[in-house]
């Protein structure tokens, strides 16, 4: 029988088998915990079953704050492995223009599957896949906390709406201190460009719209209602619509199945390969 550690390696996890939980919890406290060093990602499948374990069987939304954590971990690994593809690919270049009989170079199988990894429009499509799941994910908790924010319990909205979108609120000179801070210390804007910065801002106005229209509305629904030309008897949920969670979740899974690949080519490359070849 697959031992816990086995079935989330292989993505066969019922995320509603409580026994399987504490299994997989008991193996990371005992085997993997001790050998990786902390500041290190967790290992893939791990990373991956936490993610998971927050999205299945519904997305826990209280918990987005982790899954941002959990997203950037992933993506510094997308980030790493590339890398690595890149080392390997230069090895093979060097070894190539010097053959020597005790290195095994990579075959025309191994090498095009590596370099279409490094494809520059799948790079820069699997760049926005993740940028565009960490905004959405933003605006999502704050849809969320404007339902359920309780003061007693979560951390002051300004300071989630400054860790989310620090390019937007940098416009205040007041809390620019604490944008530059949120930009520097939150790991879902690690590498973050110019054009990604953009539109971080975009977003921001986005959710800080949303923030001051449905305090209007809260303050007082006819009035909001007949200011903007909605019917009179318009819901919230109807004014206000969360960003889709069904669209959100697809596109992680779509993210997760790009490291998940690039992972196991090299993983496949280096177990084809023995020791003194590439």
């Amino acid at each position: 029988m697959a031992s816990a550690a086995e079935k989330a390696a292989a993505g066969e996890v019922d995320y509603a088998d409580r026994a399987f939980h504490r299994a997989l919890f008991t193996h990371i406290e005992k085997k993997v915990v001790p050998t990786v060093p902390p500041d290190a990602s967790p290992p893939l499948p791990i990373l991956v079953y936490a993610i998971r374990n927050i999205l299945r069987p519904q997305p826990i939304l209280s918990l987005i704050p982790r899954l941002l954590h959990l997203l950037a971990h992933l993506e510094i690994l997308r980030s790493q492995t590339l890398t690595h593809i890149q080392n390997i690919l230069h090895r093979h270049r060097q070894y190539a223009s010097k053959p020597h009989d005790a290195i095994r170079l990579l075959d025309h199988e191994e090498r095009d599957a590596l370099q279409s990894i490094l494809d520059p429009p799948r790079l820069k499509a699997q760049r926005t896949v993740y940028r565009e799941v960490i905004h959405g994910c933003c605006l999502l908790h704050i849809h969320h906390l404007w339902r359920t924010y309780d003061p007693a319990k979560d951390p002051p909205l300004t300071t989630l709406l400054i860790d989310y979108f620090p390019a937007f609120f940098q416009r205040d000179p007041d809390i620019r201190p604490q944008c530059q801070t949120a930009l520097k210390v939150r790991p879902w804007h690690y590498a973050i460009t110019e054009q990604e910065l953009n539109e971080n801002r975009r977003v921001g106005q986005q959710a800080a719209q949303f923030m001051l229209d449905a305090a209007q509305y809260v303050d007082d629904p006819a009035k909001y209602c007949a200011d903007h030309g909605h019917d009179a008897t318009a819901l919230f949920d109807d004014l206000f619509p969360a960003p889709d969670v069904r669209k959100i979740v697809d596109a992680i899974e779509l993210f997760i199945e790009t490291v998940q690949l690039a992972c196991d080519t090299v993983q496949s490359v280096l177990e084809d390969n023995p020791p003194n070849s590439l």
